[in-house]
């Protein structure tokens, strides 16, 4: 009986855990405000620390990491964000090209670009805690 019990609790504690760990984990991007060259993001509860976008070229944009001393906002300020609104024809973010740092705009060309959130931006996507979403661009 006490074995019973025991995996009852368990299965219990798994899918409560399941059901919170997912619903604060997902990046919610408005479909309708992508029209009007606005990116804005609902933020789950729970946010990784660095914010990178990658374009349709691959080129990565790094627009979030304090270790490297890129900061968009002030990281109390980032991780305590609900929405993220960005104006996507202004947005500039941190590259490197030829070895060297650039600050260039990130939205110029048409395709998709991955939204990319994550706690490490210098591992592989799979080694790191992380939230992405897809997003197509219309440079028209």
């Amino acid at each position: 009986m006490k074995k019973i019990k025991f995996i009852a609790l368990l299965v219990i504690v798994f899918v409560g855990f399941s059901f919170l760990h997912s619903s604060s984990e997902e990046l919610e991007v408005d479909k309708s405000a992508l029209k009007n060259n606005i990116l804005k993001i609902n933020l789950p509860k729970v946010l990784p620390n660095n914010f990178a976008i990658k374009t349709p070229s691959d080129e990565w944009f790094i627009l979030q990491d304090v270790s490297q001393g890129i900061q968009l906002f002030p990281q109390e300020k980032f991780k305590s964000l609900k929405v993220l609104e960005l104006n996507m024809k202004d947005l500039k973010g941190i590259t490197w090209r030829d070895s060297q740092e650039v600050k260039d705009t990130i939205f110029k060309e048409s395709g998709n670009y991955i939204i990319y959130f994550a706690d490490e931006l210098e591992t592989e996507m799979d080694n790191t805690f992380n939230l992405q979403q897809t997003i197509y661009y219309n440079n028209n």
